[in-house]
Formats: C-alpha cells, structure tokens, sequence
C-alpha cells in the first residue's frame, strides 16, 4: 500500500510539474510572437507589441478580451460592442506599404516624378501643437496639389480617425530618401506665404517645429472641420458626460453651456519656463471674463471647467451668480477627452496654449482669450509680439480678446 502511495503521490507532482511546463511554453510563445524581431531581405525590424502580427491571432485575441469581460456569457451585441471597441485601440495599418512584420519599400518615385510628396515630420509639443501641424500640412499639400504622408503613428489619426491619408514609418522614409527622391527640408513657426505656392520641383518635409498660426488652414475650413471630428468612442464619452450635465439640470430649462479651459502647470510652477517669460492666467482674468459672460449670455449658464490644476480651479472658480453653476470634465481623462468635451460647449473662455484655442475653434460661438500671456521683454514675449498676437488668434468678431485689469 505505500509503494501504490507512493507512486501516486509522484504522479501527482509529475502533473503538476507538466502543466507549470505548458505555462512557461505558452509564455514563451507569446514572447516569440511578440517580440521577436523579424527578418526580410537582410533587414531587421522590431515588431512593435501594439501591432497584431495576423488576422488569426487578432481576431484569437478579441475572441478572449470579450469572454474575459463577460465570464458570465455574453450575447452577441455585446460580443459586437467589444470588437468595435478593439477595432479603436488597435486599428489595422492605414498604409498599404507598412507590413506587421517587415518594412516592405515600394517602387519609389524619382524627383521628376508627380505627384510630388509632402512629408510631415513628427511636431514638438502636444495634442494641440500637432493640431496646427497637421492642419497647416494639408493646407500646404492641398495649395501645391502635393501627396500628404503624415507619421504612422501621430496621436492626430488616432484621436480622430483620419484614414484617408498616407501614413509613412521612419524606415520608409529613409528608404525614399535614399533612393532619389530629393526633399527640401523646410523649417517653419509662422505664415510663410511662399509655402502655398511653392515652385520647386523637390518632395518637401516639413521639419518639426513650433508653428502655431491659423493663417495656413483658414481658406479650408470647411475640409479641417470635417476631418477634426473625434473617434465614435471619444464621441461616445462626450455624449455621457453632457447627457449626465442634460439631465442633472433639466429643471432650468434650456441651458447655455461655456466652457473653460485653465492652464496652469508648467507656467505656474516650472521656474525655467517662467522665466522664458510664460506666465499662468490670473484669476482676475477668468473673473473678468465670466462677467462678461453673464452680460452676453441669458441663465442658466453650466460653465464646464477643463484644467490641470483642479485644487486651484476648486477654490477659486465659484457660481458667480443666480442659475450659474460650476462643473469640472471628469477625473482621469486624457487630453482629448478634455478637449471632445470643450469642444462641445456653446462658447469658451480659454486661457493661453494651442490646447485651449483648438477646444475653442472647434466649439464655435464666442471665443475669450487671455491677450497678455508672455511677460514683455522676455524670450517669448519678443516672440509674441513678432508672430502670435498677429497670427495665432483670427481676427473675427466672435474672437474677444481680454485682458486682466
């Protein structure tokens, strides 16, 4: 009988032993399939872990995010809400040229060849900086009857789905790059009025850089405003949240909705960038501004407060009167959550940054903007006075600029 024990007591721990082996193995596959770099024609190319390598092991994959949500069972509309989902955050390439596994260089036009190529390079800055690349990009492209490329993976295509531009991959450029096809790199922060009507025969790129004007896009306004439309699950977001606002104060009645934006961060506490001369918008500002707003505007009024410092919108943004109320976009959101939200309101009063000015010409209706945002006689303040505070803000009649005495 102890010999019979024995023998089953190792079986047990050879059981056990073989299935901490098939975990490890299934481990290392995925780790295979993953990461393990690929190669083609002599050349390597990491894969990227937010790339799916196949449809098989896609669809695999979406199969098991849905049974993991509903372990419960799940229907079939639900199983549909998950893959749409899915389809957002991991999106299958929009260039036909990009392959999942290897970089594939097609046959590449010379620089005689038409249709000339105009290349975005990735921006410095944020969500609202590329805004103005991407926007001044098309216009140029448009104006020279040139072939956009923008960066495969900009933030811009994601956030707001524009798939009917080429995308192109570092590899890729330098494989054009190399093979002939001559590019003038052009470096830009303001309007260059040369640039809609370029003569040249080159491919052009645009370098990184600091333009921030609507001088470039503002003829093709129609086109930007029909491309800068968010993804259906930002929509869906926005959606909520302003039916949540709808129906928290439905009792008012019809109610006029004005966003504000408050940037303080960097130019509130980081010292070097004060000392470049940028500086936070006063509450004096905001105060003034809100006055204003009761005097344009009937009540009920939901002023919607999108900011990166909430203590100091909390304790020193408050209802400044009868049937106005203060409310904050939710806690944890991205920028472009904030920004879809923004965008949704009847008016803006917005502080400095391309953040707020975005959120602001998106939404429409009027526009308050902190006219006095650099320190004179500093680095960006010369700045500002050589190129924004004529090129940044329109000159319309719903722009109104203030300052904060």
């Amino acid at each position: 009988m102890r010999i019979i024990r024995l023998r089953l007591g190792n079986c047990g721990q050879c059981s056990l032993i073989l299935r901490l082996l098939v975990v490890l193995g299934g481990i290392f596959l995925l780790r295979a399939i993953w990461v393990t770099p690929s190669y083609k024609n002599g050349t390597q190319t990491q894969t990227r872990n937010f790339v799916l390598r196949n449809t098989s092991t896609r669809n695999s994959l979406q199969r098991s995010i849905s049974r993991l949500l509903f372990s419960n069972g799940y229907t079939e509309k639900e199983e549909n809400i998950i893959s749409s989902m899915f389809e957002m955050y991991h999106p299958k390439t929009r260039n036909n040229t990009y392959n999942f596994t290897y970089i594939h260089v097609p046959d590449i036009p010379r620089q005689d060849d038409r249709p000339r190529r105009l290349y975005l390079e990735h921006g410095t800055g944020r969500l609202g900086n590329k805004l103005f690349h991407v926007a001044a990009a098309i216009s140029i492209a448009i104006a020279n009857n040139m072939e956009l490329y923008l960066p495969y993976d900009t933030d811009v295509v994601r956030i707001f789905n524009m798939t009917q531009f080429n995308t192109y991959t570092p590899p890729e450029y330098d494989a054009f790059n190399k093979s002939g096809g001559k590019i003038k790199i052009i470096h830009h922060v303001s309007y260059v009025e040369e640039y809609m009507d370029m003569a040249w025969k080159y491919h052009v790129k645009l370098d990184k850089g600091g333009v921030q004007t609507y001088l470039y896009f503002w003829k093709y306004q129609p086109l930007i405003r029909s491309l800068y439309v968010f993804n259906k699950f930002i929509q869906y977001q926005i959606q909520f949240f302003m039916s949540e606002l709808q129906r928290k104060y439905s009792q008012f009645g019809n109610l006029t909705y004005i966003g504000i934006h408050c940037r303080r961060g960097d130019r509130a506490y980081d010292k070097e960038i004060i000392k470049a001369g940028y500086q936070a918008t006063p509450i004096s500002y905001f105060q003034k501004a809100i006055n204003f707003t009761l005097t344009r505007y009937k009540t009920p009024i939901i002023y919607v407060v999108a900011t990166d410092d909430r203590d100091w919108t909390t304790k020193y943004l408050k209802n400044p009167g009868e049937n106005t109320f203060i409310e904050h976009t939710p806690w944890g959101l991205t920028a472009e959550y904030d920004m879809g939200i923004l965008s949704s309101m009847n008016h803006t009063i917005m502080s400095t940054g391309s953040f707020g000015w975005w959120a602001a010409y998106l939404a429409g209706g009027d526009v308050i903007y902190y006219n006095q945002p650099f320190k004179p006689k500093t680095i960006r303040g010369k700045h500002w006075q050589r190129w924004f505070q004529t090129q940044m803000y329109p000159r319309e009649d719903n722009w109104i600029g203030m300052d904060a005495s």
